[in-house]
Order: structure tokens, then sequence, then C-alpha cells
């Protein structure tokens, strides 16, 4: 269990050796991206506005913020470590919401991830498209 931890967190902060994140244009980004738990949820539309549903915040543990709402997104290029990024705005959240979902997994199933506080010590959001 330990050793699929350790590739799992691998593959998302680009750690593993050899692995390339996914490629995806603004068009493909386009869409609904879920937790697994079904609890944080992404809805990208095509113009530029979103809706956020329990978007974490910058802190992670019991005394963690999360964010609803509508929102506004960009798609921006070659994000840290290379990665393009989705860069989400949501009002009324400023400072709160997480605002830098990075691409990860494979180009048949992509996932948005962020980490959430300490990038060593903090709390690992993984969205699927759904």
């Amino acid at each position: 269990m330990v050793a699929a931890l350790v590739v799992g967190a691998g593959r998302h902060t680009g750690h593993l050796s050899g692995y390339r994140p996914p490629e995806i244009g603004r068009a493909a980004t386009v869409g609904t991206w879920t937790e697994e738990s079904g609890t944080t949820q992404l809805r990208l539309r095509g113009d530029g506005t979103a809706s956020v549903t329990d978007a974490p915040g910058g802190e992670a543990g019991p005394e963690a913020v999360h964010c609803s709402g509508p929102a506004t997104w960009s798609y921006a290029d070659g994000g840290r470590d290379g990665r393009t990024a989705v860069e989400l705005a949501v009002p009324g959240c400023a400072g709160r919401a997480w605002g830098r979902w990075l691409f990860a997994g494979t180009e048949e199933a992509p996932e948005l991830f962020a980490v959430v506080g300490e990038p060593e010590s903090g709390e690992l959001y993984v969205l699927r498209r759904g």
C-alpha cells in the first residue's frame, strides 16, 4: 500500500522519473471535473465561466475553508514544472479557493490536481473528468 501511495504522489507531483503529464488543450478541458468522493467539483464552461462546489482553501486539515459558487477560469500553458494548468478565480473567496489546478493522469484519463497546505505534507485533491 505504501508503494502505491508513493507512485501516486510521484505521478501527480512530477517526481516520478519518465512520467510526462498529458497535453490537454483548452477545448478538452471544458466539462465537469469531480473528486472521487463527489464532494469537490469544477464545472468549466467554454466561455471561461465556471461553477465550483466545495473547492479547498489554502490550508489543509480541520481548519480548511471550502468555497462554492460561480467562478471564472483560464487555461495556462506551461505552469509549474512545465505543466498546463487551470487557473480558477472564485469571487468572494479571494485568497481561499485553491486557484491553480495542474494536469496529471494520462491523455486517455486526464486528471486535475492541487496540493492544499504545505507541498510536502498537504492534502492532495485529484479531480477526474466525469
